[in-house]
């Protein structure tokens, strides 16, 4: 027998039973999930009103598994156990999910639902829409938050996760058995936590079910292939639903929701549809990675390494503000870490503030390079540098430095020598990338956040065009990301160091495409082909602002003659070595 079998087959099947008119309707209600939570649960909304569902979200809430009876294996079988919400903003998709979990553990004796989120955020507001929901038609025996449960008389909960924020969270929910598994942004990078940890909770009972809700994002992740595969090859029952089947959907609406961002994003976020393919920039295991237990505090100059390397990115955002970071290289350990976090907020003197900002971190560090977005920040840039030249010692003229996103970077192909004009953002991008795939940088955990830095980074993602050229997307944001990325570029650009010794020759023929040209080049030193050792880099005196010279690690170094000395004989290079305590490292580009 189907659990979506009529209400009258319902009906018929509790009058045998002898029960009384008041108890046929309570059973018709407990049967029918949508007649329950429009007598049961309130408007989130107005919780002095009942809930109204519209027409399609009565319709994907009524879609149930099937539950029949196999004479093969002799015992109840189910079927079409998943089930997915492919939908657009302000449709409604994410109310459904947790009208669904409330029914099932309220008309379902020691029934456990799990709720997956990708951020901290979602399920907290998850929680409260829940707790609007019950109100006070129903009772929870306890509702906590950290850890979110909601524990009902009849033994059963309700209890919410947090996937792909944090490295471990994984952690808390292996091992743990589940009746439904309802996943909310299903398509927002938590493949590694579906795949790993909630699929073998899914096969591990027959019974079990999964409820997935989101907008795509253009990846061709799981939510993807649930949703094209057929249900008889392990797919889903998908319901596609965009975002003007809403009733509050209007002319006004679409035009707006079309200006706010690019094409692709509104074929994602509002239509509902897969777009073109789009890859994340950042994988979330190499994200999880980079960040550590520790927060910003205010650095001053006591504070900073004597060895380290310190540069400063700036993106000058005229609707969120401006952001600037400050990163940290240390030449010992070749790793970078995330140190200093500026947000100039948007009001009437924006800039003006964010000019007078970088002036007292320059004061604070002793930064070697100043790297700004030159999109809004020409005016800002000629007002930093006129500033330098009046006070000389802040050496603001000299390392400040304007980058064009749009402009090309000409590299020199180390295969044939030949000159060729790559784009730059794709450049940038990728090199920092590189960074945190090599897990060479740390960031502190309070970035994870939606509109965070890592946030950004989770939700950053390329598509390629019919033409070949490379696109980036931000899910929400990419102000703090733009600024981070342009830091890391002060490093490629000035020191090279996100290189090895094969590939370091490339970035030493970067030609001014922005006002930017390497003063600093290295000497191509040959090593040894198998000690595959980095090519390491120091600068010296930091106080002094003296400039940066290369340090040459250990091992076989080239052996020229000496200037006077006879024909025939060799000498080793007249300039000092150092050994560099470096293992064996990937190629970072």
């Amino acid at each position: 027998m189907s659990i979506n079998s009529s209400i009258d087959d319902t009906h018929d099947a509790v009058v045998n039973e002898g029960l009384t008119p008041e108890e046929i309707e309570l059973a018709k209600g407990l049967e029918d999930p949508v007649l329950w939570a429009e007598t049961h649960l309130r408007n989130p909304d107005d919780p002095a009103e009942f809930i109204k569902l519209r027409w399609y979200q009565k319709f994907m809430i009524r879609w149930q598994p099937e539950k029949y009876w196999s004479d093969k294996e002799k015992k109840f079988v189910w079927k079409k156990r998943k089930k997915l919400y492919r939908c657009g903003r302000r449709v409604g998709k994410s109310i459904c999910l947790l009208i669904e979990a409330l029914w099932l553990a309220y008309t379902n004796n020691h029934y456990r639902v799990i709720i997956l989120t990708p951020y901290e955020q979602q399920l907290r507001t998850a929680w409260t829409v829940l707790k609007r929901m019950m109100g006070d038609q129903i009772e929870a025996s306890r509702i906590v938050e950290k850890p979110f449960i909601i524990e009902f008389s009849n033994g059963s909960t309700i209890t919410g996760y947090i996937g792909g924020v944090k490295k471990d969270r994984s952690s808390t929910v292996r091992g743990e058995g589940a009746d439904a598994i309802c996943v909310m942004e299903m398509d927002h990078g938590i493949d590694h936590i579906l795949t790993a940890v909630m699929v073998p909770i899914l096969l591990g009972k027959a019974h079990c079910r999964w409820i997935g809700d989101s907008t795509p994002s253009g990846a061709r992740g799981l939510f993807y292939q649930w949703c094209i595969k057929p249900e008889s090859r392990g797919g889903a029952k998908d319901f596609h639903y965009p975002s003007s089947v809403s009733p509050e959907w209007n002319d006004d609406a679409e035009r707006e929701a079309k200006d706010a961002g690019s094409l692709a994003e509104y074929q994602h976020e509002y239509m509902a549809e897969w777009g073109e393919l789009t890859q994340g920039v950042f994988k979330t295991p190499d994200v999880d990675d980079t960040l550590v237990k520790t927060t910003y505090r205010e650095y001053k100059k006591q504070d900073t390494k004597l060895n380290s390397v310190y540069c400063m990115g700036v993106d000058w955002n005229q609707t969120y503000g401006v952001k600037i970071y400050v990163v940290e290289y240390n030449p010992n350990t070749h790793r970078y870490k995330t140190v200093l976090k500026r947000e100039v907020p948007n009001d009437e003197y924006t800039q003006t503030n964010a000019v007078e900002e970088i002036k007292e971190i320059n004061k604070k560090l002793p930064l070697t390079w100043i790297y700004v977005d030159k999109g809004y920040g020409t005016t800002q840039v000629e007002l930093l540098h006129k500033y330098g030249k009046a006070h000389p010692e802040t050496r603001l003229h000299k390392t400040v430095k304007a980058i064009d996103f749009k402009s090309n970077v000409v590299l020199k192909d180390p295969r044939n020598g030949k000159k060729i004009k790559k784009p730059l953002k794709p450049f940038c991008v990728a090199a920092a990338a590189r960074v945190v795939e090599n897990g060479q940088i740390d960031i502190p955990e309070e970035e994870d956040e939606k509109f965070g830095l890592v946030g950004q980074m989770r939700g950053y993602r390329q598509r390629i065009t019919p033409s070949g050229n490379i696109v980036f997307e931000a899910e929400n944001r990419d102000d703090l990301l733009i600024a981070w990325i342009l830091a890391l570029l002060a490093f490629n650009v000035e020191m090279g160091e996100f290189t090895k010794y094969e590939t370091a020759k490339i970035f030493r023929h970067i030609k001014d495409p922005m006002g930017i040209e390497s003063k600093y080049k290295k000497r191509t030193i040959g090593l040894d082909s198998t000690s595959k050792r980095r090519y390491g880099s120091g600068r010296s005196g930091v106080k002094s602002r003296k400039p940066w010279r290369p340090i040459i690690p250990g091992g076989k170094v080239r052996l020229e003659p000496k200037k006077d000395a006879p024909i025939g004989s060799t000498q080793r290079a007249p300039w000092p070595t150092r050994a560099r305590p470096q293992g064996p490292r990937r190629s970072t580009f």
